[in-house]
């Protein structure tokens, strides 16, 4: 700043001008004038162009270093970030590693989350006790990441609910999936899940993936993704599918039934539409597809199951109806029957493409929009 205003110029050959013409100042004075002029606009340039460089990299260092800073904080709320609520010891495992699996073949980290029940004072004994089990869980679970070599950022969370807890941490930490466990359960007579997990599925701004595990997920091989109709296909399942696959090499397999009288250019037809689907999801390991005829979707898929690992259920979430819970009763009847791994994958309510057949008219296409068919 001091050399740019060492120059003298304009105000100064201004003022002697005015000086020598009203006989103020004589020849000699005017001519030292124009000797400083000519000093300070040439020595003044010298020493900003000297000075600015070094600034202009010291800032230009600064500016990067923000930059950089700024950059690594995107990339980090950008990840592929997976919420593992802990509650249960017995489950935690699985839990955490299905999550990892997740996590490493996306190049994401885990987020084990424990909730700890609020109480009015927050000297209570009560949440005193809360806070350290939570904190032995989330101990647990920090060291089982480390094992399985994937980055994990456990986070204690005092709140009045569990469920709220979960989707709003989940929120917070911008979440792309929840892994939540669903225990053996005895009566399916009042709801599917229990009522934590059918809030966190209602409220949560991600997809929701309750898992049912009977073994390690790091032994499964074998999975199915079974799609009901392809009148509103749901395509998350078969991606989750296929991540866990290529973190196990394992093979992933998409059932569709169709009626036992279906025809086989039918078939074909759906076939092809069924690998067009998948091929927007740009897989690299596509994933095998399967038609079966059968009167009864349920017992079709119950009996293909049998040779699978773990089968991928996927429901749509629906906050509009009581419950919010969209849940067709082939896949209550399946999630109540069968006896090997299950994740049933909840995604938030969207709009869905429709796959007509090319038999089908405009008037039956329109019916079905409408919901009448």
């Amino acid at each position: 700043m001091w050399s740019l205003s060492v120059p003298q110029v304009g105000a100064t050959l201004a003022a002697t001008l005015i000086g020598y013409r009203a006989d103020l100042i004589d020849s000699n004075v005017l001519n030292s004038v124009i000797v400083l002029m000519l000093i300070t606009s040439t020595l003044g340039p010298l020493i900003t162009s000297r000075v600015a460089v070094g600034l202009t990299n010291s800032g230009m260092k600064e500016q990067r270093s923000i930059n950089q800073s700024y950059q690594k904080q995107e990339e980090k709320d950008s990840s592929y970030t997976i919420v593992v609520p802990v509650y249960n010891p017995q489950t935690q495992q699985h839990l955490i590693e299905m999550a990892a699996l997740l996590a490493r073949q996306s190049h994401g980290r885990i987020v084990p989350l424990a909730i700890a029940t609020a109480f009015a004072h927050m000297d209570a004994p009560q949440l005193d006790a809360s806070v350290q089990r939570s904190q032995r869980l989330l101990a647990k679970a920090t060291a089982l990441s480390k094992v399985l070599e994937v980055e994990a950022q456990p986070l204690l969370r005092i709140d009045d609910a569990f469920a709220q807890g979960i989707s709003r941490a989940s929120r917070e930490q911008k979440a792309s999936l929840i892994v939540m466990g669903w225990g053996k359960r005895t009566g399916f007579q009042a709801r599917l899940f229990g009522n934590v997990i059918d809030n966190v599925l209602w409220a949560s701004h991600c997809p929701v993936a309750v898992t049912r595990l009977v073994e390690s997920p790091k032994k499964i091989q074998r999975i199915l993704v079974p799609l009901e109709n392809l009148m509103t296909p749901s395509l998350q399942p078969v991606k989750f599918a296929q991540i866990l696959a290529d973190a196990n090499q394992a093979q992933v397999t998409v059932l569709n039934i169709c009626e036992r009288r279906t025809s086989s250019n039918k078939i074909a037809w759906r076939r092809s539409q069924l690998s067009l689907l998948i091929s927007r999801l740009a897989l690299q390991n596509p994933p095998e597809i399967q038609i079966i005829a059968h009167e009864n979707t349920a017992q079709a898929i119950l009996q293909a199951a049998r040779l699978y690992d773990l089968v991928v259920l996927p429901f749509i979430r629906n906050r509009t109806v009581p419950g919010g819970l969209a849940i067709s009763d082939v896949t209550t009847e399946l999630a109540k029957q069968l006896t090997c791994s299950i994740v049933m994958l909840g995604e938030p309510q969207r709009t869905q493409t429709v796959i007509v057949p090319p038999e089908v008219t405009t008037s039956t296409t329109a019916a079905m929009s409408e919901g009448i068919v």
